[in-house]
């Protein structure tokens, strides 16, 4: 049998501690879930309770997202002052089209990337068993 690199070592390693901190979310969420339990939780809001030595929060809430059709229709006929009182129009990069105007209009990406912020995002690993 083949002696394993410092790479499967590595890799070995990382796949324990994954498996030890899935092990520990399941608790967590376990735990969370008698607190619930125990407390109850609104629907959209905190609520808050003290035991003996600790004291605990519920907190509830509604995701809420925008639905592009309907505000499209909608802001046909609903003055855009009140539209913009629920509803901000936030600009976000187009990754596809800011890497096409980097790779074929440049004096354009120029421009733009001084609009834009970037910043390293953490990196990501990724391990397979190799299956023989």
């Amino acid at each position: 049998m083949t002696e394993p690199t410092d790479i499967d070592q590595a890799a070995f390693q990382l796949q324990e501690a994954k498996n030890r901190a899935a092990l520990v979310r399941e608790e967590v969420l376990a735990a969370e879930q008698k607190l619930i339990d125990l407390i109850g939780v609104k629907d959209d809001g905190t609520t808050s309770i003290a035991g003996a030595y600790f004291k605990v929060k519920t907190i509830g809430k509604i995701n809420r997202r925008v639905d592009t059709d309907a505000l499209a229709k909608l802001s046909q006929t609903m003055p855009q002052a009140i539209l913009a009182k629920a509803i901000a129009l936030k600009p976000s990069v187009d990754l596809k089209g800011l890497r096409y105007l980097e790779q074929n209009e440049p004096e354009y990406y120029s421009e733009i990337s001084r609009a834009i912020v970037a910043k390293p995002a953490k990196a990501s690993v990724s391990v397979s068993l190799i299956e023989e």
